[in-house]
């Protein structure tokens, strides 16, 4: 499907990104109930697998399945689906009718991209993992999003 203009307006805002983030983004933009309106709803599901989800879906308890979390993101005609990555392992082989773009945080996301053959041909030689694509920058420069707690007590 060919980029509306909203959309290739909001794409050239992000002009300094790479192709394949480009590429991600248009994706994104152009699926679901809101394709090609420069809108985006991302349907966020923080419990699962992982975690457990007594305390939020308690009282609904087809929350319990993770089918009915992409059949909903589905149904609502989301975007996108981002949530644990028990979840996505479920569904992704039965939902995904296309690419599945995963993400780990600023430390899990380049682990996921080299185990899957994406990064430093050398590095990914030396752990034999085959090379799909040579990328060197990835799994470079990492930030994840520090916090500092201080506690003091006060009499």
């Amino acid at each position: 499907m060919k980029a509306t203009d909203k959309v290739n307006e909001i794409l050239s805002w992000y002009s300094h990104e790479n192709s394949g983030t480009l590429e991600n983004i248009e994706r994104l933009l152009m699926s679901g109930y809101l394709s090609g309106t420069g809108k985006l709803v991302i349907l966020p599901v923080d419990q699962g697998f992982e975690h457990g989800p007594a305390k939020s879906f308690a009282p609904n308890p087809e929350g319990y399945d993770p089918d009915y979390h992409f059949k909903f993101g589905i149904e609502a005609g989301c975007n996108a689906y981002a949530a644990p990555l028990g979840f996505l392992e479920h569904g992704a082989k039965e939902y995904a009718n296309k690419e599945v773009i995963l993400s780990g945080g600023s430390i899990n996301s380049p682990q996921l991209l080299m185990l899957s053959g994406v990064g430093p041909g050398t590095h990914l030689k030396d752990k034999g993992i085959e090379t799909i694509h040579n990328i060197d920058g990835v799994g470079k420069n990492l930030q994840d999003h520090l916090e500092t707690y201080i506690q003091q007590e006060c009499k």
